[in-house]
C-alpha cells in the first residue's frame, strides 16, 4: 500500500513538473516577444542604452542581438550634453564592448569639467 502511494506521488510530481516546464517555456517566449516590442517603442537614446545595459547584465541579451545591434548603430551618431557624464560613459562602454568606434577624446574632454 505504501509503495503504491509513493509511486502515485512520483507520477503526480512528474506530471506537475512537466506542466510547469511547459508553462515556463511559454512564459519565457511571451516575455521575449514583449521585450522586443518594448525595444521598438523606446525613442529616448539614454533609455534605450539603459535597457541594453540591463539586458546584458542579466545575461539575456543574446535573445535580442538584432535589436541591440540596430540600436547601437543608431547610437554612434548621438551626442549627449557635456555635463551628462553617465550617458556619455554608458554610450562609450556599450559601443566599445560591441567593437564600434567611439573616439576617446569625448571621454577625456569630460575630465576638464570635473
Amino acid at each position: 500500500m505504501a509503495a503504491q502511494y509513493i509511486v502515485y506521488l512520483i507520477l503526480v510530481t512528474i506530471c506537475c513538473v512537466q506542466k510547469s516546464l511547459e508553462w515556463m517555456t511559454e512564459r519565457c517566449d511571451d516575455l521575449i516577444v514583449e521585450t522586443r516590442e518594448m525595444f521598438v517603442d523606446i525613442l529616448n537614446p539614454f533609455a534605450k542604452m539603459k535597457r541594453i545595459d540591463a539586458l546584458q547584465r542579466l545575461g539575456v541579451s543574446y535573445h535580442f542581438k538584432e535589436e541591440i545591434d540596430n540600436s547601437l548603430e543608431s547610437l554612434v551618431s548621438v551626442k549627449f550634453a557635456n555635463d551628462d557624464f553617465h550617458a556619455i560613459s554608458l554610450q562609450f562602454r556599450l559601443l566599445r564592448q560591441q567593437r564600434r568606434y567611439m573616439p576617446c577624446g569625448i571621454v577625456s574632454s569630460l575630465y576638464l569639467f570635473i
